[in-house]
């Protein structure tokens, strides 16, 4: 079994519900990154609004780092906190 596999067949109850993560906005953005990977526990796996959340990344050399989606998305991620 792979490792998206796995992820699929994650109790929905043992997955962070994205939506119930508050984040402190006096944090400067790498501080934020590192607060928001220790509460949601898996960034390749949470709950948004009910749907289990899988991220799968190419793995060729143009692809983006998880780190950098992140930072891309911050104000997205925010959003879906409150």
């Amino acid at each position: 079994m792979n490792n998206i596999e796995k992820l699929k067949e994650l109790p929905m109850n043992d997955i962070v519900d994205i939506s119930n993560i508050s984040f402190n906005k006096r944090l400067d953005k790498k501080e934020r990154m590192i607060d928001y990977i220790n509460k949601i526990k898996n960034p390749y796996c949470y709950k948004c609004n009910g749907y289990k959340v899988i991220l799968v990344f190419d793995e060729e050399e143009n692809s983006i780092s998880l780190e950098e989606i992140l930072i891309k998305n911050v104000d997205v991620i925010k959003k879906l906190s409150k």
